[in-house]
């Protein structure tokens, strides 16, 4: 059994996200994942009561619905792969997928430690020109991505073998020339 999510940013959403998945705890999972993400800006906005929170929730979680797909319908499917053509057909674009023979690890360690660490800098870009356009913002989605974006920087080192004194004397030539060229550090 396959499972296919349905999330609509609204009730007459014209293109929700589609999701599949072969696992269904994979599925609730995410769903999970989806509603904390909608509802995070006014948990950390810190005026709503819990019980508005919670209806919140509800409401999010009402726009998005969860299905069962038998197997031999479908054939196999990638775990979290986002099926849709540019009609909204999401079976013709599963369909095609599955004709594509893709090996389940398609890319090397290196080339998606890399990746990931490439959209999380532009995760960190985005946020921080965010809080220059609106300063009233709060800083709790750049603590995230700055969070996110250290552990990558982690993991990348770890996987590309990079020593973490290596990195720590590149961390003090640069504060030596923020010291020089900038009045970030005393």
């Amino acid at each position: 059994m396959k499972y296919k999510i349905t999330a609509a940013k609204e009730s007459l959403d014209p293109s929700p996200t589609l999701k599949f998945f072969n696992e269904l705890s994979k599925a609730e999972e995410w769903i999970s994942n989806e509603v904390d993400l909608r509802t995070e800006p006014i948990r950390m906005a810190g005026v709503c009561t819990n019980k508005e929170i919670e209806e919140e929730r509800e409401i999010e979680r009402s726009l998005i619905t969860l299905e069962s797909i038998p197997d031999e319908s479908y054939g196999p499917v990638h775990e979290e792969y986002n099926f849709t053509d540019d009609f909204g057909d999401y079976k013709a674009a599963l369909d095609a997928y599955n004709d594509i023979d893709i090996p389940m690890n398609f890319l090397d360690r290196k080339t998606e430690t890399l990746i990931i660490l490439i959209e999380e800098c532009g995760e960190v870009i985005q946020e921080s020109c965010k809080l220059i356009r609106f300063p009233q913002n709060d800083v709790s989605k750049l603590t995230k991505e700055l969070g996110d974006l250290q552990c990558m920087i982690n993991l990348t080192a770890q996987h590309l073998g990079i020593g973490t004194m290596a990195i720590g004397s590149q961390v003090n030539k640069k504060r030596e020339k923020l010291k020089e060229f900038s009045s970030l550090i005393d």
